[in-house]
């Protein structure tokens, strides 16, 4: 216990060149990131644009509709039924889960995730002389 290692303290300074450059790096990577940002914030906004535009163009062309009477100069137009519960034409199922409902669905979508564990293992012997 007396002859335990004296406390060691270890003190690094930089120099005005290596900040300099170290903070001409940092310049340099956020240089590259707005570059690299512009196109991909225009790609976004004009897909946003193109959305809003068609939503627009929907909202222009609907005709509102009652439910229970079908007219012929609605086919093959979009149309908003007012007045009327949406309903299933047929039985609605998933023959992969063998799922089925009469009613109260009218779409029925699954979505299967398979995750695999992989486990590693790393073992190292070593023999201590002395």
């Amino acid at each position: 216990a007396l002859l335990e290692d004296p406390p060691v303290q270890t003190t690094s300074s930089k120099s005005w060149f290596q900040r300099m450059s170290d903070s001409f790096v940092e310049f340099l990577v956020g240089l590259v990131m707005v570059i690299f940002s512009i196109p991909i914030l225009w790609f976004n906004e004009s897909r946003s644009a193109k959305l809003e535009s068609l939503i627009a163009l929907g909202r222009s062309k609907v005709r509102t509709v009652d439910a229970k009477h079908a007219q012929d100069e609605d086919y093959n137009r979009l149309v908003h039924i007012q007045g009327a519960e949406m309903k299933a034409a047929a039985k609605v199922k998933d023959s992969q889960f063998d799922v089925a409902f009469e009613k109260g669905c009218v779409k029925l979508r699954s979505t299967v995730e398979v995750f695999q564990l992989v486990q590693h293992e790393k073992k190292e012997e070593r023999e201590k002389l002395g």
